[in-house]
């Protein structure tokens, strides 16, 4: 879904319009270099703790182990990318287990996965 404010005017109403268009958001978020991976939706609230500053525990653990590409945006939609669907699935659902989960907790799920998964 876009929107695209179509004329703006002071002395007028204004008028926006919306789109369903899915090759056209594809378009779009392939030049950002978003044309592959998966999207999710998670709460503002982890959003933020993965983007927050010292690094979120959960990435970090993850980043030492696995290479994969991820942009979170602070209305709650993560990307993530990676070089096969099991990584990136791992990623996915590790980042949305992790939200009720402390930092330590955060770092033992991800040793615990990535055992077994080796």
């Amino acid at each position: 879904m876009r929107s695209a404010v179509q004329r703006l005017d002071l002395r007028c109403d204004d008028n926006a319009g919306c789109d369903d268009d899915v090759q056209h958001a594809i378009g779009k978020a392939a030049e950002f270099g978003a044309k592959d991976g998966y999207m999710f939706e998670c709460t503002t609230g982890l959003s933020r703790r993965l983007l927050s500053s010292p690094t979120c525990p959960v990435l970090d653990a993850l980043g030492k182990k696995i290479s994969f590409e991820i942009a979170v945006g602070l209305n709650g939609r993560v990307w993530v990318n990676a070089t096969s669907p099991q990584t990136i699935i791992i990623v996915a659902n590790v980042i949305m287990n992790s939200e009720t989960l402390s930092d330590a907790q955060q770092r033992i799920m991800v040793e615990k996965l990535l055992k077994r998964i080796q």
